[in-house]
């Protein structure tokens, strides 16, 4: 009896050994990123949902530890049985770090959040944790860049893409169709501009609301975010606590500032020469440039110069006066074009309509929240020029007729006198107007239409160019170009 059961209790060592082995062997394997290792029990299955990967067994979730051969996975009941990867942390199994597998690697005993110049960091026995981690069942990000700053809001990261996380910083999405634009004045999500606050290479930025979601710069004063320092590129310097206007100057923390200010979405410049006074009419800053600013103090444009070297005409040819019917029924040369530029500036370049008109537009443009638009000299020369050919040729009213017409084109006879003219083309509208005018009059008809207001106030646009004409078959004509980018 002793022999036979010790001969039944080896068959049955023996059974279990090779029943192990089977199940070791033929046990289906999963691949990194679909499941983990192998071993998995028969009895249970692998599902991913959503990025995540969980393991049921008769139709039920499960949550805990559980072995897989002779390592150790854990299913997070924090995050609804989700399988651990990372690093994370829970109110009843502590802190633990797996591998992108979902291995258990160890347990983190010295595991501390700490608060530091407005950030919060984790410390993982003293040193900074950076990356990706789950805290009571939700992920987290602490941004690389940002030498492991909690991420709050939208960031954008080189390595990491763009995604947008709560205001206590659990994340919410990632976010694919985000793109910057017009020389990264703006930053668009989804085809939107996006506004407020948003971290960029772990440093924060802001776009202001008041201005048309533009890239705040140096001093910003907003009514709902208060009063923020920005470097020249647009990183956030500090918080302005003391702040204000005080008889016509703006004071930062006792003392007047001078330089470039954005008040209310207005563009500012506190001149240093009058102690910080705001500047108006055309006024030099202290780098040299030229800039022209309205009555109020707002900036209009940067100041273009009113004469240029004018070229030799050719031999035999004369020049294309303002009026009269002169202009030939074809493209102009590239000669012909130099000489009708140099009567440009010969004549006193923008006439003092052209102007106004821009004025008026960019009130209208302020009325409503949208920033000024700056004038393009090389937009001006191709809207006159093309106001030119519209009033003196035969044709119809619109914006592909005479000789730079082109086939099927909407608006392909102004988009080549704009190609001719030195242009890269990134124009986005044009508006035309037939007859004799007031700039009030001709603004307010363009206003008072649906599609040429539209296009005044398109939030896309940054640069203008306004030509005008007398004479001709329409007695007078009118052109203008809208672009987001200036036109080279």
């Amino acid at each position: 009896m002793n022999v036979q059961r010790k001969q039944k209790k080896h068959i049955t060592h023996v059974l279990v050994l090779i029943l192990a082995f089977a199940l070791l062997t033929a046990a289906p394997v999963y691949a990194v990123g679909d499941a983990v290792g192998a071993n998995i029990p028969l009895t249970g299955s692998w599902v991913e949902i959503g990025g995540n990967h969980f393991y049921y067994i008769g139709g039920v979730r499960q949550t805990g530890w559980m072995n897989i051969g002779a390592r150790r996975v854990f299913l997070n009941p924090e995050a609804g049985g989700a399988m651990a990867t990372g690093v994370i942390s829970t109110t009843s199994h502590g802190a633990h770090e797996f591998g992108l597998d979902g291995f258990w690697i160890r347990q983190i005993n010295n595991f501390v959040w700490r608060e530091s110049g407005g950030g919060h960091f984790l410390y993982i026995y003293g040193i900074r944790h950076t990356g990706w981690l789950q805290s009571g069942g939700r992920r987290i990000f602490l941004i690389p860049e940002a030498n492991g700053a909690l991420a709050t809001g939208i960031i954008s990261t080189t390595t990491h893409g763009v995604h947008e996380f709560t205001a206590d910083g659990f994340w919410i999405r990632q976010i694919h169709n985000a793109r910057w634009a017009s020389g990264y004045e703006f930053f668009y999500i989804g085809g939107a501009r996006h506004t407020g606050w948003l971290q960029a290479a772990g440093r924060r930025i802001f776009f202001i609301p008041e201005a048309a979601s533009t890239l705040a710069t140096g001093v910003v004063s907003t009514a709902a975010h208060g009063v923020h320092e920005f470097t020249a590129d647009g990183f956030w310097l500090r918080q302005i606590h003391n702040s204000g206007w005080n008889n016509g100057f703006f004071y930062v923390y006792g003392a007047r500032h001078t330089g470039w200010l954005r008040s209310g979405g207005n563009r500012l410049y506190l001149h240093p020469s009058t102690n910080g006074a705001v500047s108006t009419g055309t006024v030099v800053l202290t780098n040299g440039e030229t800039h022209v600013f309205d009555a109020n103090g707002n900036w209009i444009r940067r100041h273009v110069p009113t004469t240029t070297p004018v070229p030799t005409p050719p031999p035999n040819q004369g020049t294309f006066p303002q009026s009269g019917i002169t202009l030939p029924d074809r493209r102009l040369t590239d000669a012909e074009r130099d000489i009708w530029i140099a009567e440009y500036w010969a004549m006193g370049g923008p006439f003092s309509f052209e102007l106004e008109v821009i004025q008026l537009v960019n009130q209208a443009r302020l009325s409503v929240g949208l920033a000024y638009l700056e004038m393009d000299i090389t937009l001006m020369m191709a809207a006159r020029f093309y106001s030119q050919i519209m009033a003196n040729l035969d044709t119809d009213l619109g914006h592909n007729e005479g000789p730079y017409r082109i086939a099927g084109a909407t608006h392909g006879a102004s988009r080549e006198v704009v190609r001719a003219f030195g242009g890269d083309l990134r124009w986005n509208g044009g508006n035309a107007a037939a007859g004799r005018d007031t700039p009030q009059g001709l603004v307010g008809r363009w206003m008072n239409s649906p599609g040429h207001r539209a296009y005044i106030l398109s939030p896309e646009h940054r640069f203008i160019g306004v030509g005008s004409h007398a004479g001709g078959r329409w007695n007078a004509f009118q052109y203008m170009f809208l672009s987001n980018q200036a036109s080279n």
